[in-house]
């Protein structure tokens, strides 16, 4: 039965479709960061010059080359654009310097201890009282030195294609997950179907071809932007700290370590999407009405998101709980944010265990109420 239904519901040209499309979206999208792949290449022995972890010897050294001899050499540019994103990420807090000819030399010289107070200003700059004292705890867990190497900024733009591509993903879930049971009610073999044996078994077979759907559109996605950007730089740059991406994140993370992070949040979520859907399909036992529901609830949560400010943590938190939210795996863990004074990556990841949780236990009742 496992076999018959894997080949009934990905056998078709919607899958098809699906896979191509996906795949034709990530090299459109990953050309704009590589087309210049000449020029990138020309830089990376600069860059790797002072490539590993952050000395702040190298950045003083560095800051100096360009405030103070003016050079243009990549060396030393490369180093003092960290010096940059420290200062013009959340511009004015702290520091206000307008060009690199202000920057003090304590910016290069005590740079982590730099890093440090600005973190502390914004946490208690942007959050409420109540998750100041946890945002704190978790800046502490933080372990400096930041590690850097060769072209490593190509996967700021990298990460956020894979970010859209997997909201798209979510959304051909939706649709495809939508006819997991709808579909056999509106031709009628429903009742055909109940009277086989394993009954009630095949029933859960059913959920698997979503999220075997699903599962093969994220690799396609992460795998292509991957491939795309190491055939350029290498993939060395994985192993580069996501603060060079996203100086004021919390955690300890490598980029290569954020992706599978990503990809970790995705499954869950299409998992959770694959049962919940199941579920809408066969309460409303039709496939336009289940892609109505879907569709709805994700819009919610794009909508919802974007309106409620962090710092109504509870009504963000709870959004979460809407599966579509594991695609945002990214931006949250490159802000901060603490729903229910919890880190917002774990409210993700747990929010999409829930709604798996919860939806399997109404699909069983409603399976064998059937």
């Amino acid at each position: 039965m496992f076999l018959a239904e894997m080949k009934r519901r990905l056998y078709t040209k919607y899958v098809l479709f699906s896979i191509l499309g996906i795949f034709m979206i990530t090299i459109g999208l990953n050309l704009f960061i590589t087309n210049d792949s000449k020029y990138i290449s020309e830089n990376l022995a600069e860059e790797a010059v002072y490539e590993g972890e952050i000395n702040e010897e190298n950045l003083l050294r560095s800051l100096i080359k360009v405030r103070d001899e003016q050079s243009d050499e990549m060396r030393y540019q490369s180093q003092v654009s960290i010096i940059h994103s420290l200062v013009n990420t959340y511009p004015g807090i702290l520091y206000s310097e307008n060009k690199v000819q202000d920057y003090p030399d304590e910016l290069a010289k005590d740079f982590y201890k730099s890093w440090e107070n600005k973190f502390e200003a914004l946490i208690k700059l942007n959050l409420p009282a109540a998750n100041q004292e946890v945002a704190l705890e978790k800046l502490k867990e933080v372990r400096p030195p930041f590690v850097r190497y060769p072209g490593y900024y190509l996967y700021s733009t990298g990460l956020e294609n894979i970010q859209i591509i997997f909201m798209i993903i979510l959304f051909l879930v939706i649709f495809f997950a939508s006819g997991t049971y709808s579909n056999s009610f509106e031709d009628e073999s429903m009742e055909i179907i109940k009277g086989t044996k394993n009954y009630r078994k095949n029933m859960f077979i059913r959920i698997l071809p979503s999220i075997f759907f699903g599962t093969a559109l994220i690799l396609i996605c992460t795998l292509v932007t991957i491939g795309m950007i190491s055939s350029i730089i290498g993939l060395k740059p994985l192993q580069s700290s996501f603060k060079m991406i996203s100086l004021f994140s919390l955690g300890n993370f490598s980029i290569g370590q954020s992706i599978l992070i990503m990809m970790l949040s995705q499954l869950l979520g299409v998992i959770a999407l694959s049962t919940l859907m199941g579920y809408i399909s066969l309460k409303t036992k039709e496939t336009t009405k289940s892609i109505i529901w879907g569709v709805s609830f994700s819009i919610l949560y794009m909508i919802g998101s974007r309106v409620v400010s962090s710092s109504a943590g509870m009504i963000k938190g709870l959004f979460n709980l809407i599966p579509i939210a594991s695609s945002n795996m990214f931006n949250a863990i490159r802000y901060f944010s603490f729903p229910f004074g919890i880190w917002e990556p774990y409210i993700m990841l747990i929010g999409s265990f829930i709604v798996f949780v919860i939806s399997t236990g109404v699909l069983t009742s409603s399976i064998h109420k059937n």
